[in-house]
């Protein structure tokens, strides 16, 4: 019986086939939610990896367009992995040997590996091994300045997944963060946490988002490219691995303009960018030019006691920002005038979506104006914990009348 072989079932874009996405830790959740979105397909999620089953065309456009994810692959196998390098290196031509790897005879590939966890053993030694077995099996070759095909593998702790990687390049990277801002979150990590909030607010129909510290705009993007649909690799679709493969036959062209006829056309959302010093601005407009976003923000510069005359009373569904002011010397007094312009600002049911890295003055600033904390999430820029927290109203609070 001929071995497995996951690359000769993919006969047109329609075929399905099991793949697998690899996040940010802590995103497992917001990344199944955002595959079901894309795919229609349920995924069976941890913290960081989801695997599915779809059409491969479905995979393309998840590569396309998904906002949480970092990799996406067709998956060739998942196994349990040892700390010891030699146990390691036989589950590995265990779960491996019985795969047929034909497709990359005579064709040059690289493995790639991310490992995460107190292995005796590093993520170079981990491919090696896996890249030994597919040389003994089909004699191709390692090119690791131009590959055809990129094997990924993504080990965490005990389990490894191994799968043909679709893009060919860390999907987490966000090619319009020209300008930064020191401490700007990664394009996945805004957008966890603006979903984050948008989820917490249920608010259906119009909605409207401020950002009262935009800084360089990365929060703000990312709920502009939700909410518009606009694809977040659209300026990269000529880049991906899959388009040099070969297989399967079919029209990728119209895969991507199926994706780009779903833009919204209608301005159901109102997404306000602000921050108090004009070069911050400055940077957020001119990434969101190179995002291809910039219409759909609307920037202003402005002093943080001064929003609610500038915004009004309570015509804000959600204020989602980050609050992590570090050793500024005024961060107490910020943080206390925040939740001042909150509790004016905020529509009744509103959501407040903030990162913070101290605990203690969020929770007692925003109970002082009324407002509770109601959910803690915690995600993974690299090895760097994020708090990110949702805040609602307390029972029986309501908000502040608008000043003159």
């Amino acid at each position: 019986m001929e071995a497995n072989n996951p690359v000769s079932e993919i006969k047109s874009l329609s075929s399905e086939a099991m793949f697998f996405t690899v996040s940010d830790r802590g995103l497992g959740q917001i990344s199944k939610n955002e595959i079901f979105e894309l795919t229609n397909s349920e995924a069976v999620s941890d913290d960081s990896v989801s695997i599915f089953k779809t059409q491969y065309k479905s995979a393309v456009e998840l590569c396309y367009s998904a906002q949480s994810i970092k990799r996406c692959a067709l998956l060739f196998s998942k196994f349990p992995i040892s700390l010891r390098l030699d146990e390691t290196e036989e589950s590995v031509k265990n779960a491996l040997s019985g795969l047929n790897f034909d497709f990359v005879k005579g064709k040059p590939f690289v493995v790639e590996c991310e490992r995460i966890g107190a292995h005796e053993y590093s993520s170079v030694d981990l491919a090696r091994a896996i890249a030994s077995v597919i040389i003994a099996k089909t004699g191709a070759f390692v090119d690791f300045k131009s590959p055809l095909y990129i094997i990924y593998a993504y080990a965490r702790d005990s389990d490894c997944h191994v799968g043909l990687d679709l893009s060919g390049f860390d999907l987490s990277k966000r090619e319009y963060k020209v300008f930064n801002h020191p401490g700007a979150f990664k394009g996945t990590i805004a957008y966890a946490i603006f979903r984050s909030g948008f989820e917490a607010s249920a608010k259906t129909g119009d909605i409207s988002i401020l950002n009262p510290f935009c800084r360089s705009g990365v929060i703000s993007i990312e709920a502009a490219l939700f909410f518009s649909r606009f694809p977040v690799n659209f300026f990269r679709r000529d880049s991906f691995a899959f388009l040099k493969f070969g297989f399967p036959e079919g029209d990728f062209d119209k895969v991507f303009k199926d994706a780009d006829s779903k833009l919204e056309k209608r301005d159901y959302f109102r997404i306000f960018a602000s921050d108090p010093e004009m070069r911050n601005l400055a940077y957020a407009k001119k990434n969101a030019k190179i995002a291809g976003v910039e219409k759909k923000i609307l920037f202003s510069r402005n002093d943080l006691e001064w929003l609610d005359i500038r915004f009004g009373g309570g015509k804000i569904d959600l204020i989602v920002s980050d609050l992590s002011f570090g050793k500024f010397e005024n961060a107490k007094k910020i943080m206390r005038e925040f939740f001042n312009q909150a509790d004016y600002l905020l529509e009744t049911g509103g959501s407040i979506c903030v990162a913070c890295r101290d605990y203690e003055d969020l929770k007692s600033f925003a109970e002082s104006y009324g407002f509770s904390i109601a959910e803690h999430l915690t995600f993974f820029q690299g090895q760097q914990q994020v708090d990110c927290y949702i805040i609602k109203r307390l029972p029986g609070k309501g908000k502040k009348p608008a000043r003159g």
